[in-house]
């Protein structure tokens, strides 16, 4: 008898975080590959950010309909259970994305935490019910793969048509950078997972000196006042911000896909800059950079002391950042 193969999935990622979706696509590439045609449903809320990622550059379908209450509801959850060593009840953040999943109908539900969805009417159910010690978070859901019986396949292919291409529009201003640069992104979704702005700051001064350039991205005004501070490094640093716009991820992929090296916080941006195979540096904190560490960068990520930011100094930065600089 042939194996049955699914035809529409439900995936619940690690997380709530744009960070967590990009640990997800090779899971989800795994999947399209192993069963051409198969729809892949994620929850999402009306974010145009996640929305964006989840459609055009994962081919995946947002499901869900989460509120912005949601979104922080689940974000303080997740981010309680990581800093617990994931030893926290989750039960608050079953029952908020379990409420706005009732009454979807798969083929496959497969979730990523260790909580089910009852209220998600499925044929067949998946979880990985613990992530094995000291193992990153990416490869762990690729575990899925041997559960199904298909190839796993450690791949990021997001779509040609975010090449590389400058002058780069951004909030109708032209980025236009005319030497060798380093992109920093200088947010994340907590602000105690954010390297002090003055520290990007004499990062930026010390790649001035050598010849490089500097262009900052992030989103949101506390972002933006983080940029107002690099950007006195010298006139070498080109800033994307202003008035708390941000870069979409289409043009962000484009801007590192030029760039020499990629420094950034725990994030999103910071994950998919290395998903897309540009030398980065993460840097982190309070969360583990073995878990949560950006893809093909396990061994350039860089933990502060004590796990505060502030004791991940500038010098330690420099010396994982200049064999990289061509």
């Amino acid at each position: 008898m042939s194996k049955v193969v699914p035809k529409k999935v439900l995936l619940v990622p690690p997380g709530p975080g744009l960070g967590d979706l990009v640990f997800s696509m090779p899971l989800v590439k795994s999947l399209q590959y192993a069963w051409p045609g198969v729809q892949v449903l994620i929850p999402s809320s009306d974010n145009l950010t996640r929305r964006e990622l989840i459609v055009d550059l994962m081919g995946c379908y947002p499901v869900g309909s989460l509120c912005r209450a949601d979104e922080r509801l689940l974000g303080r959850e997740h981010w309680s259970w990581v800093l617990s060593n994931r030893t926290r009840d989750l039960a608050k953040y079953r029952r908020c994305l379990d409420g706005r999943l009732r009454g979807v109908s798969v083929d496959l539900l497969m979730s990523s935490l260790p909580i089910s969805f009852p209220s998600v009417r499925a044929k067949r159910r998946l979880s990985l019910r613990s992530i094995p010690s000291g193992e990153p978070f990416l490869r762990s859901l690729l575990n899925f793969s041997s559960l199904l019986g298909i190839s796993p396949r450690y791949e990021f292919a997001v779509p040609l048509h975010t090449g590389f291409s400058l002058p780069m529009l951004v909030s109708g201003d032209p980025v236009v950078v005319d030497k060798p640069y380093v992109t920093f992104h200088v947010g994340s979704s907590r602000q105690e997972k954010c390297w002090p702005a003055e520290y990007f700051r004499d990062l930026a001064v010390w790649l001035g000196k050598k010849g490089y350039g500097v262009v900052v991205a992030g989103r949101g005004v506390a972002d933006a006042r983080a940029a107002d501070v690099v950007e006195q490094a010298g006139r070498h640093v080109v800033s994307t911000l202003g008035s708390g716009s941000y870069v979409n991820l289409s043009n962000w992929v484009k801007l590192v896909r030029g760039a020499s090296v990629v420094v950034g916080n725990d994030s999103g941006p910071t994950h998919l800059a290395a998903a897309v195979g540009v030398a980065t540096i993460g840097l982190y904190g309070p969360t583990d950079n073995v878990l949560f560490a950006p893809p093909f960068s396990e061994d350039r990520t860089l933990r502060s002391r004590n796990h505060r930011m502030d004791r991940l100094y500038v010098s330690d930065v420099c010396d994982r950042l200049q064999p990289l600089l061509p």
